[in-house]
């Protein structure tokens, strides 16, 4: 019989909880869990694959009972195991090379990426509806990127018959556009153009919401920014000019985690896979 890949869950959220729980269902792996509950094993064994959530930090692993220390989780993988991580800092790179383990991050996954942009964007949808006192039909919105999610975006909002237009650089994202029975503007177009749209929606992570946009806006619009640190918008006017700004990260793992987990069990199953370590039959 062939031996079982021995996997260790360490930590995170609720969407790492559900993540083990999907690689447990492969027959092909024995997943053990620390850092969800009080009954946490106090020894643990040699695994061959770590798990760890997004944003470890050399020193720690966030966990529901507490920060799990990351060096101790290390020591209890095999030399030349392989670690798995979300947004992995360069710190947490350099302990796993020192330690002969081979690393890989899950978030710089096309597959992980391109899944995560629907709870992302039904996540958006959600606040929009929650915090406007309108319904999406008929309302103007401002579509800021064309990427992964703000293609979804778009094309979910067209759906629920919002008058949507997308701000976006490139001539083929205008083509796009056009070929989608969408309206298009260029980003330099956002201030001069902000106070005829009732929200936006930001993807992009440089600066495209400046004070100059914020202050031509309608006083009750609403901004949803998705995209990653620093963001797109300027925080500190839409303070002081009194602008609703809801900064929405991470809501794959807030508004979906079941799903969120799926897709990070997925994707670590695909990494799995590819390295060898897990037959190419399982189907996912």
């Amino acid at each position: 019989m062939q031996q079982l890949l021995q996997i260790l869950v360490a930590g995170g959220d609720r969407r790492q909880q559900y993540a083990a729980q999907k690689l447990a269902e492969s027959p092909q792996l024995s997943v053990t869990t620390i850092g969800f509950s009080q009954s946490d094993s106090e020894t643990l064994p040699e695994f061959d694959v770590l798990v760890l959530p997004i944003h470890t930090t050399a020193e720690s692993v966030p966990s529901k009972n507490g920060n799990l220390s990351l060096p101790e989780l290390l020591s209890h993988v095999k030399k030349g195991g392989l670690v798995c991580g979300g947004v992995l800092p360069e710190a947490v790179c350099r302990m796993c090379q020192e330690q002969e383990l081979c690393f890989c991050d899950y978030f710089q996954r096309e597959e992980l990426c391109l899944a995560n942009a629907v709870p992302t964007v039904e996540g958006a949808i959600q606040i929009a509806i929650s915090e406007r006192e309108t319904v999406l039909c008929g309302s103007s919105v401002l579509v800021i990127g064309y990427g992964r999610i703000g293609t979804i975006m778009a094309e979910r909002l067209q759906g629920l018959k919002a008058d949507v237009t997308v701000a976006a650089r490139s001539c083929k994202d205008a083509e796009r556009c056009a070929a989608n029975g969408l309206k298009w503007m260029h980003p330099s177009e956002i201030a001069a153009r902000a106070g005829k749209f009732d929200w936006f929606c930001n993807t992009v992570p440089v600066l495209m919401l400046d004070e100059t946009a914020l202050s031509n806006m309608k006083p009750d619009a609403l901004v949803i920014d998705l995209a990653s640190k620093p963001g797109g918008t300027d925080f500190d006017a839409a303070k002081r000019l009194h602008r609703q700004v809801v900064w929405a990260l991470g809501l794959p793992g807030i508004t979906a985690p079941k799903t969120a987990g799926a897709i990070i069990a997925k994707t670590i199953f695909h990494i799995l896979q590819e390295r060898g370590l897990a037959d190419e039959g399982n189907n996912w």
